[in-house]
């Protein structure tokens, strides 16, 4: 069965705005930038809450016009553009949220709740992407607006804090955001009790799971000579997909490579910190072939005979 996107943010904001009489209601969803993952669960809310009748504004550095959505561009006053982990299609410097000092980070937070006010003259709902800068800001419209704001809760944002991220001044505030929120959205239980809940106290009536929906057309098992040609590949070959990084589990499949380079080569998407020595570790049993587009992803997964993965969380 296929998830509704719009059924995880419904029960905790928008049905309660429906008491009021509100049918269709305008949703502001505040994202650190275009992202990867969970900017693609941001446009998939957008577009089902869109397909019920409410009006959504993406709001987010880097944003984009002429799109499908209204965009909301945050001016950042720094150099840097904050992220959670290296976006590599995007050029110029990029800084993690979680290594920031308080006075960058407090300095990106008026950003952000800046270009989120001006976005939310007519809101009645705010969504936070993330527990991080994001957050901050959206508690800080929210009090000004006097509207509610929820906060979708991803991994990748939250556990740099129980590896010791984030100053705590910057914590404190994201804290703040976190427990003042009208509601808590995580997509696992593994999410809710092993990452959210050792660093932030939430009432579990404010917590709401709603597992990941899969696409089911998406990724169709089906070889595209195209593509496979344009990569230089051919039949058969293992995929790994991802952010080349420890916590993936990248080098985890490089090891395990050993035991199968006689039958198929591996072929590793995605780029991060681990890509160059990985690649001398794997030698002739595999390639990287870095950032690819989401179209050609999609294909080369759908044409591998096998996909591979090793993270060292539990995902």
């Amino acid at each position: 069965m296929r998830a509704d996107p719009a059924s995880s943010i419904t029960p905790l904001a928008v049905r309660s705005l429906r008491r009021y009489g509100a049918e269709a209601v305008e949703i502001a969803v505040l994202m650190l930038n275009r992202g990867r993952g969970s900017g693609g669960v941001a446009r998939q809310h957008a577009r089902a809450l869109t397909a019920r009748g409410h009006h959504v504004t993406l709001v987010y550095a880097g944003a984009e016009t002429g799109g499908t959505f209204d965009e909301v561009d945050v001016r950042l006053s720094q150099p840097s553009l904050p992220v959670h982990e290296y976006l590599p299609d995007v050029p110029g410097d990029q800084q993690p949220v979680s290594e920031m000092d308080a006075a960058t980070a407090d300095r990106h937070i008026a950003d952000y709740a800046r270009a989120l006010f001006e976005a939310t003259a007519n809101a009645d709902l705010i969504v936070c992407h993330h527990a991080n800068l994001t957050a901050a800001a959206a508690q800080r419209v929210a009090d000004a607006r006097g509207i509610p704001y929820v906060v979708f809760v991803h991994g990748t944002g939250i556990e740099p804090r129980l590896h010791g991220g984030y100053a705590d001044a910057v914590w404190a505030q994201i804290e703040s955001a976190l427990g003042s929120a009208a509601g808590i959205i995580v997509t696992t239980a593994y999410v809710r009790d092993e990452l959210l809940r050792p660093v932030v106290e939430i009432p579990d009536e404010r917590i709401l799971v709603v597992p990941c929906g899969i696409d089911i057309d998406e990724y169709r098992p089906g070889g595209d000579a195209t593509t496979m040609r344009r990569y230089g590949l051919q039949d058969p070959f293992v995929i790994c997909p991802g952010a080349v990084t420890e916590l993936k589990g990248t080098h985890n499949v490089v090891a395990a490579t050993v035991h199968y380079a006689d039958l198929a080569p591996t072929v590793f998407i995605g780029e991060g910190t681990l890509r160059a020595q990985l690649t001398d570790e794997i030698g002739d049993r595999g390639t990287f072939l870095g950032w690819v587009p989401e179209s050609d992803k999609a294909a080369l997964i759908s044409s591998a005979t096998v996909l591979a993965a090793g993270p060292d969380k539990q995902e």
